[in-house]
């Protein structure tokens, strides 16, 4: 075993010196940081800029309606929505031809944009907004919203509700919504775990990929260079396999215990600074449990796979074209996220996730957004680890003669014999 503890630390200190790991480990939540703030940040720097707009209201009714519910200032005081109300089209003029006119301002970007307001959008007619560059969603919805809602006041009056009723009639009731679990009650906690369940998601695929696909590249650098050839003098195959996984697991857990202090750290901050926040973006100790089980779990079922394709292969080339199924294995369970979003519980997302090479994305998504039985979760354990087994003994008959194997690339039926012969 002292050739087997070699092994592991080459494999380990290998690759945590390399200049790589050290970036991808300081760089990933330089961008989880970076995805969060960046966006909030942005949207406060556009929420700084003047959107003036050209309107024109042939209703006569909803105009002062409207440019009530934009009172935002700016920093310097001044409002930030400026409108400039244009008289409508007189009685035998062309709507097509007022409206071209402005919109031709817009595109000298005079204004930001036009806001066209037809005589029937008390009733049923649709209001519209030309602009050229106006994209930001939190824009266009508070227009949406303010139109829609000036006619429905509009509406009411004319129902002959009075005038200083309809803003207490049509007043929106705010929607809290709460998470319920067995550790108790959470605000916003599911539209936070939607996200959270994703992000997660991605993490283990790309985790896993890289560092299966850096097992398999250890493998095929050895045979390629025939120090595998010394290697084995004093250590066994499988030992040298295993020695192998095991040294590049150790690189994915230190990286992810790295990102588990900095993540404490920011969860910190949030917390002293953001209470609310905190508790809608917090994760639970049963999903960050679990998160480190089936990362492991994917990782050595993965692991054992490429192995078995980086001793299999003979040039880097092959490699990239043989670890195209495994790697699809991985994708299949993306493709099903908005399947498992949806229904959680459902037969089909169940059964995606008992399968062992789909269960480390689907089941921890599934446990992020409501937790599976217990029997579930305890069989999708129990399969994977004989999955391993199975993994483990297949790559290693691979292994033990395709490690000395050199010249062509081996077919399926070579390989069922390389099994049959180890």
């Amino acid at each position: 075993m002292s050739q087997f503890g070699t092994i592991v630390k080459r494999e380990y200190l290998e690759r945590v010196r390399q200049r790589s790991f050290i970036l991808s480990t300081v760089l990933v939540p330089v961008f989880m940081l970076g995805v969060t703030f960046v966006p909030i940040w942005l949207m406060s720097r556009s929420s700084g800029k003047p959107v003036r707009l050209l309107a024109v209201d042939c209703t006569g009714v909803l105009g002062p309606r409207i440019e009530g519910a934009f009172s935002d200032s700016l920093p310097d005081g001044t409002l930030r929505f400026r409108f400039q109300w244009e008289p409508p089209p007189v009685e035998g003029a062309s709507e097509e031809a007022t409206r071209s006119a402005l919109e031709g301002r817009v595109l000298a970007e005079e204004w930001t944009g036009l806001l066209w307001i037809p005589s029937g959008a008390i009733q049923d007619a649709s209001a519209s907004l030309y602009a050229r560059g106006l994209g930001d969603p939190e824009i266009l919805a508070r227009i949406r919203d303010s139109v829609s809602r000036s006619a429905m006041m509009a509406r009411l009056e004319q129902a002959g509700v009075a005038s200083g009723d309809t803003d207490r009639m049509s007043r929106p009731v705010p929607l809290k919504i709460f998470k319920l679990s067995e550790e108790g009650v959470r605000e916003g906690g599911i539209e936070s775990d939607f996200m959270t369940a994703i992000l997660l998601a991605m993490i283990l695929y790309m985790t896993v990929l890289l560092y299966g696909v850096s097992v398999q590249r250890s493998v095929l650098e050895d045979k390629t260079s025939r120090i595998v050839e010394v290697l084995l003098a004093s250590v066994r195959p499988f030992h040298l396999m295993l020695g192998k996984i095991v040294g590049v697991g150790s690189v994915g857990i230190t990286q992810y215990a790295i990102w588990a202090v900095v993540a404490t750290a920011g969860a910190a901050y949030i917390r002293s600074s953001n209470p609310a926040l905190a508790q809608a973006a917090s994760l639970s100790p049963l999903t960050l449990a679990f998160f480190v089980v089936y990362f492991v779990l994917g990782y050595f079922l993965y692991a054992g796979v490429y192995a078995g394709v980086g001793a299999a292969v003979t040039s880097e080339q092959e490699a990239q074209q043989s670890q195209w199924p495994v790697t699809m294995l991985l994708v299949v369970p993306m493709i099903f996220i908005g399947q498992v979003l949806r229904d959680p519980d459902g037969t089909l997302t169940t059964i995606l996730s008992l399968v062992p090479f789909f269960t480390p994305i689907v089941m921890l998504m599934r446990i992020n957004l409501h937790t599976p039985p217990a029997w579930q979760l305890g069989l999708s354990i129990l399969l994977m680890v004989a999955s391993i087994g199975i993994a483990a003994f297949v790559a290693g008959k691979i292994f033990r003669v395709g490690i000395l194997m050199y010249g062509k690339r081996a077919t399926l039926p070579e390989l069922l014999r390389w099994i049959r012969a180890a």
